[in-house]
């Protein structure tokens, strides 16, 4: 099978069912970018932290109730400024038709990710660093696998299962390969736990 040529553009877009519309996502995707560039990755409490700075375009981002630090808690904003994260999509041609894909993957092993947690990177560096996409394939799997066990029964999705089932058999070395995580997990450790603790966006 013919592998399909992605080409990342530089438009942004807000995610379907987001509270982020597409013209926010213009203003505050190329920010929430650069900050990527220039500290190699991001957090939640990074993002947090550049949108309190006036001159920042993220200060326009004034999320659910705007920026009264008197009327929201600190951790009400890292988990908004999560949720900003997942909610940028941006726009790359597959073989020349244009779709929408998310902008920001989190990833635990990484050179800017403290320890034992995960940073967000752009999906330029998820794409093109080795590891990085090694990582997001595992968490696709196992939501995958989640996906599977929760609608099993569901005669109606059969052909659905089925597939799933086929993909996760055929990919399933990769699920169990890979060096340790900077916690000193393999990831076939992490997907053990992984029953127990879904995975963090």
């Amino acid at each position: 099978m013919k592998k399909a040529k992605i080409e990342i553009t530089q438009r942004y877009k807000g995610a379907n069912g987001s509270l982020i519309s597409d013209r926010e996502a213009r203003i505050y995707g190329p920010a929430l970018e650069h900050l990527c560039e220039t500290h190699g990755a991001i957090t939640p409490e990074s993002v947090v932290e550049q949108a309190r700075l006036p001159e920042s375009p993220l200060h326009q981002w004034t999320g659910w109730g705007g920026w009264d630090v008197e009327k929201a808690a600190g951790h009400y904003w890292i988990v908004q400024a999560a949720h900003l994260l997942r909610s940028i999509h941006v726009v790359v041609l597959r073989d020349g038709k244009e779709e929408s894909i998310r902008g920001f993957f989190n990833v635990k092993n990484h050179q800017a990710a403290p320890e034992g947690r995960g940073v967000y990177i752009t999906v330029r560096e998820a794409f093109s660093n080795e590891d990085a996409k090694k990582e997001v394939i595992y968490y696709a799997l196992r939501e995958l696998e989640g996906w599977r066990d929760r609608y099993s029964t569901y005669q109606e999705l059969g052909g659905i299962v089925r597939a799933i089932s086929h993909l996760l058999k055929k990919n399933g070395s990769r699920g169990s390969r890979g060096k340790q995580d900077r916690s000193g997990h393999r990831a076939s450790d992490r997907h053990q736990r992984g029953k127990d603790h879904p995975h963090r966006d």
